[in-house]
């Protein structure tokens, strides 16, 4: 759907750019709103606060006070407090923003009209009876997508889409974080 513009431009129509983002827009509502991500990211979201309430208010869970006199000196005002919890919302930052970049990326999906460039590279490669087309190289196909993902490495509940080529590396770096 490529047309003329009045300055002699090619662009594409503004209809199929529309419902293309729609699409998009949908597909990844769909993978947020399910019990796996929406529970991984509440887990996110109370571990986070839990611990900067605990931090920054000197609960019992990690405050200790040294009373000498009259003067009361709390953890959470020293250097070491700082650095900890700067180093603590940097990790909770980055595992918010890896996993939420996990879902919206996607894992890498096959084309549904997939077909190799030369006739004789047909006979090399495996066809998907569930897509009706022929599969990329390390592709796999997902019962639970119902698509064939490139380098997939398994359907993961937490963000309700397979772990593939475009998403594996923030995947990985999800977990890290997390840990």
């Amino acid at each position: 759907a490529v047309v003329s513009t009045q300055s002699g431009h090619y662009g594409r129509d503004t209809n199929y750019i529309l419902s293309m983002a729609m699409y998009r827009a949908s597909t990844v509502m769909r993978r947020f709103v399910h019990y796996g991500p929406l529970l991984a990211s509440s887990i996110i979201i109370l571990v986070t606060v839990m611990a900067l309430c605990s931090i920054l208010a000197g609960t019992p869970i990690s405050s200790y006070r040294l009373q000498s006199g009259k003067t009361t000196w709390r953890h959470h005002a020293t250097i070491a407090a700082f650095s900890n919890l700067t180093i603590f919302l940097c990790l909770a930052i980055l595992t918010s923003y890896h996993f939420l970049v996990c879902i919206i990326v996607g894992p890498g999906f096959v084309k549904h009209d997939y077909a190799p460039d030369k006739k004789k590279d047909e006979e090399k490669l495996q066809y998907c009876q569930e897509c009706e087309a022929y599969k990329c190289p390390r592709s796999h196909h997902c019962r639970k997508c119902q698509r064939c993902v490139k380098k997939m490495d398994h359907h993961c509940p937490w963000i309700n889409a397979c772990v593939g080529h475009r998403n594996h590396a923030h995947f990985i770096r999800f977990l890290v974080y997390a840990a």
